[in-house]
């Protein structure tokens, strides 16, 4: 039995509790934190012999980065206060730990999140399934910050779609929203599609992509559609793929236009305004704070929000948390520390195949989720600090 094989799997899963999961949110996320550091202490501690370039890798990353974030702190007043600022370092640290566990052991790469890829796909299936069919059975969770029904705490919704006159459950697997769950699912299916390194590929690919459906999240169905698209462009010459493709992407195209609809006309119209508004409202307060940003302060924020002319101007009657994560960078850090923050997630070394369109992904998945500054997408930033891995 390997034991840091085991231990690997499980930091593997915590990272992507840490992605925007139920789990931290409902039982707090300092016990998750905390599992995770303890599991990546362990997997090293088994592992006794340690690659001296990763070593100082890991050092370069963890002091590179608080760095950063001490430049932040003092450029937007020592906005975070005492209790705050410590813990962004234990994350930073606690995430780096994790990452020389993981890459010690073996070099990280897109691959290495295979199993926990797998993983998610049969329990989003599961979740829709019985979320579909038993519906009764769920029951409801509500904290401060947070609302859903829940089946003993393994499976959870929190939002229907009707179509046709017909009540659809929206497959949000183990995360707090539909949108979420797209967004891991387009991630997999981007690996699916345009990396060989996998084993049965076709029927996950369709496994995957029913599933995003499954979520009726206007972003992840558009994802879909714009992955499909490229991957036919790419591959011309393999007829029976293209046809297969071809017809799948006119089924999808209805289906997609009409969530597209919903969401700007239907009942899905309050979600589209609050994103607008959220957007705005953060390009508004970035261009008053354009170099330096507001920091990583919630108060600040949410203070610099209420005096915007966008906020003002609308109809809520208090600051929100912002779900761009792409204007959420420029945000924080403010323009020039945000492209180079950018520069660094694109220079990633996760993956290394089609690089610049993996990259227009990723944008797109974070333009709609508040998720990056999260633990998977962390580790993207992370890896920058580490060898490149070998080609595929």
């Amino acid at each position: 039995m390997d034991i840091v094989k085991i231990l690997n799997s499980l930091i593997f899963f915590f990272i992507f509790l840490f992605c925007g999961s139920v789990y931290p949110i409902i039982f707090g996320a300092n016990v998750f934190y905390f599992m995770l550091l303890l599991l990546s202490i362990t997997s090293l501690l088994f592992q006794k012999k340690y690659n001296s370039s990763y070593l100082k890798s890991f050092r370069k990353s963890t002091l590179i980065l608080m760095i950063f974030l001490l430049i932040n702190w003092f450029l937007t007043g020592f906005n975070i206060n005492l209790i705050e600022f410590p813990v962004m370092f234990a994350i930073i640290f606690i995430f780096n730990v994790a990452y020389l566990a993981l890459h010690n052991k073996e070099k990280v790469s897109i691959k290495s999140f295979d199993s926990v890829f797998k993983v998610i796909v049969f329990y989003s299936l599961a979740n829709f399934v019985l979320t579909s069919l038993f519906k009764g059975l769920f029951v409801q969770f509500y904290n401060d910050s947070f609302a859903c029904k829940h089946l003993f705490f393994l499976f959870f919704y929190s939002a229907e779609n009707v179509i046709s006159g017909i009540d659809f459950i929206r497959n949000q697997g183990f995360y707090w929203e539909p949108g979420v769950l797209s967004v891991v699912l387009n991630i997999f299916l981007f690996r699916l599609l345009f990396s060989n390194m996998i084993n049965y590929k076709k029927p996950y690919i369709f496994l995957t992509s029913f599933l995003i459906i499954t979520t009726f999240s206007t972003t992840g169905l558009t994802l879909v559609f714009l992955q499909f698209l490229y991957y036919l462009k790419q591959k011309k010459n393999k007829i029976t793929s293209f046809l297969i493709l071809f017809i799948f992407l006119i089924l999808l195209f209805p289906l997609l236009l009409f969530n597209v609809n919903e969401k700007i006309e239907g009942s899905g119209e309050g979600s589209f305004v609050a994103r607008n508004y959220d957007a705005l409202a953060a390009l508004d307060v970035t261009k008053d704070n354009f170099l330096t940003g507001v920091g990583f302060s919630k108060i600040k924020n949410e203070d610099a929000q209420e005096k915007s002319k966008v906020f003002m101007a609308s109809k809520f009657v208090e600051a929100r948390g912002n779900t761009n994560s792409v204007i959420t960078i420029f945000l924080y850090l403010g323009v020039p520390m945000g492209l180079l923050y950018l520069f660094v997630f694109y220079n990633q070394t996760l993956v290394d195949f089609k690089k610049g369109f993996f990259f227009f992904i990723l944008l797109i998945c974070l333009a709609s989720e508040p998720l990056v500054f999260n633990g998977f997408f962390i580790f993207f930033v992370i890896s920058y600090f580490y060898k490149p891995i070998l080609s595929e």
